[in-house]
């Protein structure tokens, strides 16, 4: 038996940015034990400047359904639902993206399913870094063994994210 889980779910969007982040909670809220929900940050793309900037924030919600579950049966589903079209670009314009970045304080790695918890790319990117850490600031992560308020703190000084209202 899985014990609950706070968990956290990356959501980002860059067409018709408001009005699918706006449903992406609404779904999320309705399927999940969502218990807070990050500001929402307007962020350039990473790798296609061209594209439209994204809107980010973080969902925290409580779980006790394993990573594979949370993924392909709701992440996913959510996913398909808001007509979101997967490519072999991750950098493509999209309609609304799901990641489960954090579950609990789990390290969890299949490879079958290409998912790897904690998300490497927490490190990695403002768009996941900062509004994680406005939910947990005091969070060690696992892999990291750095608090999630150590980790934003670069992306802070040299990026500064503009927060949005829905």
């Amino acid at each position: 038996m899985i014990l609950s889980k706070m968990s956290y779910i990356l959501l980002g969007s860059n067409i018709n940015p408001k009005d699918n982040m706006r449903l992406a909670i609404d779904k999320l809220q309705q399927l999940l034990n969502v218990t807070r929900v990050s500001p929402i940050y307007e962020t350039t793309p990473i790798k296609n400047q061209e594209a439209d900037n994204f809107l980010n924030a973080v969902v925290e919600f409580k779980t006790t359904l394993d990573p594979v579950t949370l993924k392909f049966q709701y992440l996913r589903r959510i996913e398909n639902e808001m007509g979101r079209v997967r490519t072999g670009d991750k950098f493509k314009p999209r309609v609304i993206d799901l990641d489960l970045i954090l579950w609990g304080d789990e390290i969890f790695i299949n490879e079958e399913f290409h998912i790897t918890i904690p998300d490497p790319e927490i490190t990695k990117y403002a768009h996941m870094a900062i509004p994680l850490a406005d939910l947990v600031p005091e969070m060690i992560h696992p892999v990291e063994k750095q608090s999630m308020d150590e980790i934003a703190k670069p992306f802070r000084l040299k990026q500064k994210l503009v927060k949005v209202d829905l």
